[in-house]
Protein backbone atom coordinates (compact mmCIF):
# COMPACT_ATOMS: atom_id res chain seq x y z
CA UNK A 1 0.00 0.00 0.00
CA UNK A 2 1.43 3.35 -1.03
CA UNK A 3 2.20 6.03 1.59
CA UNK A 4 -0.43 8.35 0.08
CA UNK A 5 -3.21 5.76 0.53
CA UNK A 6 -2.08 5.07 4.11
CA UNK A 7 -2.15 8.81 4.85
CA UNK A 8 -5.61 9.17 3.30
CA UNK A 9 -6.95 6.25 5.39
CA UNK A 10 -5.44 7.79 8.54
CA UNK A 11 -7.07 11.15 7.80
CA UNK A 12 -10.41 9.42 7.14
CA UNK A 13 -10.18 7.58 10.48
CA UNK A 14 -9.54 10.83 12.36
CA UNK A 15 -12.40 12.49 10.48
CA UNK A 16 -14.84 9.72 11.37
CA UNK A 17 -13.65 9.75 14.98
CA UNK A 18 -14.19 13.51 15.16
CA UNK A 19 -17.74 13.15 13.79
CA UNK A 20 -18.55 10.41 16.32
CA UNK A 21 -17.14 12.47 19.22
CA UNK A 22 -19.09 15.52 18.08
CA UNK A 23 -22.28 13.47 17.93
CA UNK A 24 -21.68 12.03 21.41
CA UNK A 25 -21.03 15.50 22.81
CA UNK A 26 -24.24 16.77 21.22
CA UNK A 27 -26.23 13.85 22.63
CA UNK A 28 -24.67 14.39 26.05
CA UNK A 29 -25.38 18.13 25.99
CA UNK A 30 -29.00 17.70 24.94
CA UNK A 31 -29.57 15.26 27.82
CA UNK A 32 -28.16 17.51 30.53
CA UNK A 33 -30.77 18.42 33.18
CA UNK A 34 -30.25 22.16 32.79
CA UNK A 35 -30.92 21.87 29.03
CA UNK A 36 -34.24 20.11 29.67
CA UNK A 37 -35.06 22.67 32.37
CA UNK A 38 -34.33 25.58 30.02
CA UNK A 39 -36.37 23.96 27.24
CA UNK A 40 -39.33 23.39 29.58
CA UNK A 41 -39.17 26.98 30.82
CA UNK A 42 -39.04 28.34 27.27
CA UNK A 43 -42.06 26.29 26.14
CA UNK A 44 -44.11 27.34 29.19
CA UNK A 45 -43.17 30.99 28.58
CA UNK A 46 -44.34 30.82 24.96
CA UNK A 47 -47.63 29.20 26.03
CA UNK A 48 -48.16 31.88 28.67
CA UNK A 49 -47.47 34.68 26.19
CA UNK A 50 -50.09 33.17 23.87
CA UNK A 51 -52.60 33.11 26.78
CA UNK A 52 -52.90 29.34 26.47
CA UNK A 53 -53.40 27.75 29.92
CA UNK A 54 -51.12 24.79 29.25
CA UNK A 55 -48.34 23.94 31.68
CA UNK A 56 -45.60 21.33 31.33
CA UNK A 57 -43.67 19.95 34.27
CA UNK A 58 -40.70 18.59 32.33
CA UNK A 59 -39.63 18.04 28.73
CA UNK A 60 -36.97 15.60 27.60
CA UNK A 61 -35.66 15.58 24.04
CA UNK A 62 -33.46 13.07 22.22
CA UNK A 63 -31.79 13.35 18.83
CA UNK A 64 -33.46 10.13 17.65
CA UNK A 65 -36.84 11.87 17.74
CA UNK A 66 -38.10 10.65 21.11
CA UNK A 67 -39.81 13.35 23.14
CA UNK A 68 -40.93 12.99 26.74
CA UNK A 69 -43.38 15.21 28.62
CA UNK A 70 -44.15 14.84 32.32
CA UNK A 71 -47.11 16.40 34.11
CA UNK A 72 -48.80 18.13 31.21
CA UNK A 73 -51.90 19.99 32.33
CA UNK A 74 -54.54 22.26 30.85
CA UNK A 75 -56.36 24.15 33.60
CA UNK A 76 -58.97 26.82 32.92
CA UNK A 77 -60.47 29.20 35.48
CA UNK A 78 -61.75 28.58 38.06
CA UNK A 79 -59.22 25.75 38.48
CA UNK A 80 -61.04 23.33 36.17
CA UNK A 81 -58.71 20.63 34.85
CA UNK A 82 -59.46 19.98 31.19
CA UNK A 83 -56.54 17.63 30.57
CA UNK A 84 -53.87 16.17 32.83
CA UNK A 85 -51.27 13.65 31.68
CA UNK A 86 -48.71 12.22 34.07
CA UNK A 87 -46.44 10.93 31.30
CA UNK A 88 -46.38 11.36 27.53
CA UNK A 89 -43.77 9.71 25.30
CA UNK A 90 -43.61 10.36 21.56
CA UNK A 91 -41.30 8.55 19.13
CA UNK A 92 -41.18 10.97 16.21
CA UNK A 93 -39.71 10.31 12.79
CA UNK A 94 -37.08 12.97 12.00
CA UNK A 95 -36.45 12.44 8.27
CA UNK A 96 -40.16 12.66 7.25
CA UNK A 97 -40.20 16.24 8.60
CA UNK A 98 -38.07 17.24 5.61
CA UNK A 99 -40.95 16.26 3.33
CA UNK A 100 -43.57 18.07 5.48
CA UNK A 101 -44.81 14.89 7.11
CA UNK A 102 -45.24 14.25 10.84
CA UNK A 103 -44.85 10.54 11.53
CA UNK A 104 -45.41 9.32 15.08
CA UNK A 105 -43.88 5.87 15.31
CA UNK A 106 -45.26 5.39 18.81
CA UNK A 107 -47.28 7.46 21.26
CA UNK A 108 -47.43 6.40 24.92
CA UNK A 109 -49.86 8.11 27.28
CA UNK A 110 -49.95 7.18 30.97
CA UNK A 111 -52.09 8.38 33.87
CA UNK A 112 -54.29 10.81 31.98
CA UNK A 113 -57.51 12.58 32.92
CA UNK A 114 -59.60 14.29 30.22
CA UNK A 115 -62.67 16.39 31.07
CA UNK A 116 -64.47 17.79 28.04
CA UNK A 117 -67.58 19.95 28.40
CA UNK A 118 -69.59 22.12 26.06
CA UNK A 119 -70.76 25.60 26.89
CA UNK A 120 -74.53 25.72 27.32
CA UNK A 121 -74.71 29.09 25.53
CA UNK A 122 -72.24 28.78 22.65
CA UNK A 123 -72.15 25.00 22.30
CA UNK A 124 -68.35 25.11 22.00
CA UNK A 125 -66.17 22.57 23.80
CA UNK A 126 -63.87 23.87 26.54
CA UNK A 127 -60.86 22.31 24.84
CA UNK A 128 -61.49 24.52 21.78
CA UNK A 129 -61.69 27.71 23.85
CA UNK A 130 -58.26 26.87 25.31
CA UNK A 131 -56.59 27.14 21.92
CA UNK A 132 -58.84 29.91 20.65
CA UNK A 133 -59.44 32.25 23.62
CA UNK A 134 -62.29 34.76 23.49
CA UNK A 135 -61.32 37.99 21.85
CA UNK A 136 -58.84 36.37 19.48
CA UNK A 137 -59.32 35.68 15.83
CA UNK A 138 -57.93 32.89 13.76
CA UNK A 139 -55.83 34.28 10.89
CA UNK A 140 -57.22 33.59 7.47
CA UNK A 141 -55.04 31.56 5.12
CA UNK A 142 -53.33 33.61 2.40
CA UNK A 143 -54.62 31.56 -0.47
CA UNK A 144 -56.31 28.22 -0.74
CA UNK A 145 -53.89 27.22 -3.45
CA UNK A 146 -50.89 27.86 -1.20
CA UNK A 147 -52.30 25.54 1.48
CA UNK A 148 -53.24 22.77 -0.94
CA UNK A 149 -49.93 22.93 -2.81
CA UNK A 150 -47.79 21.30 -0.13
CA UNK A 151 -50.00 20.41 2.83
CA UNK A 152 -48.51 18.88 5.95
CA UNK A 153 -49.49 15.28 6.52
CA UNK A 154 -49.82 13.45 9.83
CA UNK A 155 -49.34 9.72 10.31
CA UNK A 156 -49.29 7.43 13.33
CA UNK A 157 -48.13 3.83 13.67
CA UNK A 158 -48.85 2.81 17.24
CA UNK A 159 -50.60 4.20 20.33
CA UNK A 160 -50.39 2.80 23.87
CA UNK A 161 -52.74 4.08 26.57
CA UNK A 162 -52.56 3.21 30.29
CA UNK A 163 -54.75 4.34 33.16
CA UNK A 164 -56.96 6.79 31.25
CA UNK A 165 -60.09 8.51 32.54
CA UNK A 166 -62.34 10.45 30.19
CA UNK A 167 -65.42 12.54 30.90
CA UNK A 168 -67.49 14.23 28.18
CA UNK A 169 -70.61 16.23 28.94
CA UNK A 170 -72.64 17.89 26.17
CA UNK A 171 -76.05 19.08 27.42
CA UNK A 172 -76.58 21.00 24.17
CA UNK A 173 -76.72 17.81 22.10
CA UNK A 174 -77.85 15.60 24.97
CA UNK A 175 -74.95 13.21 25.54
CA UNK A 176 -72.74 12.38 28.48
CA UNK A 177 -69.83 9.90 28.50
CA UNK A 178 -67.65 8.66 31.36
CA UNK A 179 -64.92 6.13 30.69
CA UNK A 180 -62.14 4.50 32.69
CA UNK A 181 -59.55 2.50 30.79
CA UNK A 182 -56.75 0.40 32.23
CA UNK A 183 -54.93 -0.32 28.97
CA UNK A 184 -55.41 -0.01 25.22
CA UNK A 185 -53.06 -0.66 22.30
CA UNK A 186 -53.76 0.49 18.76
CA UNK A 187 -51.65 -0.53 15.78
CA UNK A 188 -52.44 1.35 12.59
CA UNK A 189 -52.08 0.04 9.06
CA UNK A 190 -52.97 3.50 7.73
CA UNK A 191 -53.38 6.79 9.57
CA UNK A 192 -53.37 9.72 7.18
CA UNK A 193 -55.07 13.10 7.48
CA UNK A 194 -54.55 14.05 3.85
CA UNK A 195 -56.05 10.77 2.63
CA UNK A 196 -58.78 10.91 5.32
CA UNK A 197 -58.15 7.26 6.15
CA UNK A 198 -57.74 5.56 9.52
CA UNK A 199 -57.31 1.80 9.28
CA UNK A 200 -56.31 -0.09 12.42
CA UNK A 201 -54.72 -3.48 12.08
CA UNK A 202 -55.52 -4.33 15.70
CA UNK A 203 -57.12 -2.64 18.69
CA UNK A 204 -56.66 -4.31 22.07
CA UNK A 205 -58.67 -3.05 25.06
CA UNK A 206 -58.31 -4.30 28.65
CA UNK A 207 -60.37 -3.46 31.73
CA UNK A 208 -62.62 -0.75 30.37
CA UNK A 209 -65.66 0.54 32.24
CA UNK A 210 -67.93 3.37 31.16
CA UNK A 211 -71.38 4.85 30.84
CA UNK A 212 -73.08 6.67 27.96
CA UNK A 213 -76.25 8.67 28.63
CA UNK A 214 -78.35 10.06 25.76
CA UNK A 215 -81.31 12.42 26.07
CA UNK A 216 -83.04 15.24 24.20
CA UNK A 217 -80.61 18.15 24.18
CA UNK A 218 -81.25 21.86 23.91
CA UNK A 219 -79.83 22.13 20.40
CA UNK A 220 -82.60 23.26 18.02
CA UNK A 221 -80.44 23.57 14.91
CA UNK A 222 -81.17 21.13 12.12
CA UNK A 223 -78.32 19.02 10.80
CA UNK A 224 -77.18 19.72 7.28
CA UNK A 225 -78.24 16.65 5.32
CA UNK A 226 -76.10 17.70 2.39
CA UNK A 227 -72.87 17.47 4.39
CA UNK A 228 -70.55 14.73 3.17
CA UNK A 229 -68.25 12.63 5.31
CA UNK A 230 -65.36 11.37 3.24
CA UNK A 231 -63.41 9.85 6.11
CA UNK A 232 -62.84 6.10 6.01
CA UNK A 233 -62.46 4.04 9.19
CA UNK A 234 -61.70 0.33 9.44
CA UNK A 235 -60.56 -2.17 12.09
CA UNK A 236 -59.27 -5.64 11.18
CA UNK A 237 -59.03 -7.17 14.68
CA UNK A 238 -60.69 -5.91 17.86
CA UNK A 239 -59.69 -7.68 21.10
CA UNK A 240 -61.62 -6.86 24.28
CA UNK A 241 -61.12 -8.16 27.82
CA UNK A 242 -63.02 -7.20 30.99
CA UNK A 243 -65.41 -4.67 29.48
CA UNK A 244 -68.28 -3.09 31.42
CA UNK A 245 -70.47 -0.72 29.43
CA UNK A 246 -73.78 0.92 30.27
CA UNK A 247 -76.15 2.73 27.90
CA UNK A 248 -78.67 4.97 29.67
CA UNK A 249 -81.63 6.68 27.96
CA UNK A 250 -83.53 8.40 30.77
CA UNK A 251 -86.34 9.80 28.61
CA UNK A 252 -87.35 6.37 27.31
CA UNK A 253 -86.56 4.63 30.59
CA UNK A 254 -84.00 2.31 28.98
CA UNK A 255 -80.93 1.05 30.81
CA UNK A 256 -78.77 -1.45 28.89
CA UNK A 257 -75.75 -3.13 30.45
CA UNK A 258 -72.99 -4.98 28.54
CA UNK A 259 -70.23 -7.07 30.07
CA UNK A 260 -67.31 -9.06 28.60
CA UNK A 261 -65.34 -10.92 31.26
CA UNK A 262 -63.07 -12.87 28.95
CA UNK A 263 -61.11 -11.72 25.95
CA UNK A 264 -63.29 -11.37 22.88
CA UNK A 265 -61.93 -11.15 19.33
CA UNK A 266 -63.82 -9.47 16.51
CA UNK A 267 -62.47 -9.47 12.96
Amino acid sequence: MSPRIKKAIKILKYLLLSVVLLFLLLVGAINLPFVHKALTKKVNTVLSEKNIPVNIGKITLLLNGKIGVNELSIITPPNDTVIYAGKVRVDLGILPLLSKKIVIRQLILNDAVVNIETDTLTGKMNIISVFNPSGTTTPEPETEAADSENPWDFEANSILLKNIRVSYNDPVNGISVTEKLAKAEIDFDTFSLTEKRIEAGKISIEKSAGTVAIWQGTNTQQEDSTATHDWKFAVKILAIADLNFTLHQPESGQHIYFEFERRQHFA
